[in-house]
């Protein structure tokens, strides 16, 4: 698959299905340096009281699609 091949639109439909929010945060690289990077993240209740939150990260390079 080719960079141009790659169905995009499909994936955003698939991630658009939940509600998800971008949130700009401070990374410190150390104490001198820092950057501004953008977290992309899809936020889903549960309908149950007892269940455990759950959150799953991917690293980089990577994509939620993956998992």
């Amino acid at each position: 698959m080719q960079a141009g091949d790659w169905p995009v639109h499909d994936l955003e439909h698939r991630i658009n299905q939940w509600p998800n929010y971008i949130v700009r945060m401070k990374a410190m690289l150390n104490i001198e340096d820092s950057e501004e990077v953008d977290i992309h993240f899809i936020h889903v209740k549960s309908h149950r009281t007892d269940v455990v939150p759950l959150m799953l990260l991917h690293g980089w390079p990577g994509n939620t699609a993956r998992i």
